[in-house]
């Protein structure tokens, strides 16, 4: 596994927390070359999921 959860940005945000969620959520990663990436829970308004 090449990407870590950012912690400190997921915690200032409130995500990745547990518990009870009433909207989307997009935990932060960084990649491998230090680039921030959203894993979004449930997807964005606009783009299609995996057929």
């Amino acid at each position: 596994n090449n990407s870590a959860p950012m912690d400190e940005v997921n915690k200032a945000l409130g995500v990745g927390m547990g518990g009870p969620r009433h909207q989307n959520v997009e935990i932060k990663y960084c990649g491998p070359n230090g680039e921030m990436i959203d894993v979004s829970e449930h997807g964005w308004a606009g783009t299609n999921g995996f057929d």
